[in-house]
């Protein structure tokens, strides 16, 4: 029960971050603020499937798509 509440805290978290950093962009017209979220969206998709990959033991299709993913997103907006 204490790992599901953490992931609700965090998942509330992460939203109200990402909006705020979307209303940013849009008030402000800075791609600062993109890349800040874009970046977060990444280490947030990796962090998700980091459980999956632990209670298994070893990295599916499924997982690596997810780190792939979030790689892509780290990456992608500062290139």
């Amino acid at each position: 029960m204490k790992q599901k509440t953490w992931m609700i805290l965090s998942t509330l978290v992460s939203l109200s971050i990402l909006i705020a950093l979307i209303t940013a962009t849009i008030i402000t017209g800075k791609r600062l603020y993109t890349k800040i979220g874009s970046l977060f969206i990444g280490i947030l998709t990796i962090i998700s499937a980091i459980p999956d990959i632990k209670k298994d033991g070893k990295l599916t299709w499924q997982s690596s798509l997810f780190v792939l993913t979030g790689l892509y997103f780290i990456v992608h907006p500062w290139l």
